[in-house]
């Protein structure tokens, strides 16, 4: 059993996304993503998440930047 992580609510990445090859929207699984499959954080700030269509099978990767808008206890 993998380390899964919620990304959807921790990061606010998409439930569903369309695929570049078919165009059809497929689901992510960023909800439940394990992050003992390669390194999806290769560097502060930057997520490269991989996704696969359910419907045509194409595999892609996401690029997310997560930036920091307020610190706590300032």
């Amino acid at each position: 059993m993998g380390n899964n992580l919620d990304l959807c609510q921790m990061l606010g990445a998409p439930a569903d996304l369309k695929c570049p090859r078919c165009r059809r929207l497929t689901s992510s699984f960023f909800d439940d993503y394990d992050v003992d499959c390669g390194d999806p954080n290769p560097r502060s700030g930057v997520w490269e998440l991989q996704v696969q269509c359910t419907e045509c099978g194409h595999n892609w990767e996401c690029h997310m930047d997560v930036k920091l808008t307020k610190e706590r206890g300032t």
